[in-house]
């Protein structure tokens, strides 16, 4: 019975390995962006684009608290991904040729962290260094990123902020990085926020992909 068990457990380990390996990656029609990434017949889906710079808002003249957020028009998203328990994202900025191996192993976790093994593109482009995945808050016909968020007097102020979500990088090829969400997302709106890397904007501002689970 034990060498039954060991048998099968090493059948499906290969079965496994051998769908990860047939996972196809296409490239994305534009550079430096994010896209989701539809495993079930390997296409990408463009995430809704926009930038913010921090917008602070004051509550009745800071009374009633006070928010810092990234501001998104509309409530909803028109990208619309269905609710899942393994979503992925390309993070893209160039075609190279020039090194790497499709498929390599996770290189980071986004926990504010440095990466390990990971060369001098990477650290300039690595997302667990520049980019953030929030939940968004509708909000009176835009959606908002809560970074921080003061109450005020605490009789007239309600606090909230957005919920920052983890994932791994997974280095296909120089250029082409899988973002892999660690657990399940609730419906609802979601926004990366990048920083730095890709995208420098010269006011300041973030670059944003936003999508709404279904």
């Amino acid at each position: 019975m034990k060498w039954s068990l060991l048998t099968i457990g090493l059948f499906v380990a290969c079965s496994v390995s051998a769908q990860d390996s047939k996972q196809q990656y296409p490239t994305p029609e534009f550079e430096n962006e994010i896209y989701f990434l539809n495993k079930e017949n390997s296409t990408l889906v463009r995430l809704e684009k926009g930038n913010s710079g921090i917008k602070t808002k004051l509550k009745m003249g800071g009374f009633a608290g006070s928010e810092n957020d990234f501001i998104m028009d509309n409530e909803k998203s028109p990208v619309q991904i269905k609710e899942s328990n393994s979503l992925s994202f390309i993070y893209f900025t160039s075609e190279s040729k020039t090194e790497g191996k499709a498929g390599s192993d996770t290189v980071s976790k986004t926990n504010n962290t440095g990466p390990s093994g990971i060369n001098g593109w990477d650290m300039f482009n690595n997302p667990s260094q520049t980019t953030s995945l929030y939940n968004a808050y509708p909000d009176q016909g835009t959606r908002k990123v809560v970074l921080q968020s003061g109450s005020g007097m605490r009789i007239l102020g309600k606090t909230r902020e957005s919920k920052k979500y983890t994932f791994s990088v997974r280095k296909i090829r120089p250029g082409y990085l899988e973002l892999v969400i660690d657990k399940p997302l609730p419906k609802g709106e979601y926004v990366f926020v990048v920083m730095g890397g890709f995208e420098i904007n010269m006011d300041g501002s973030a670059s944003l992909f936003a999508f709404e689970i279904v």
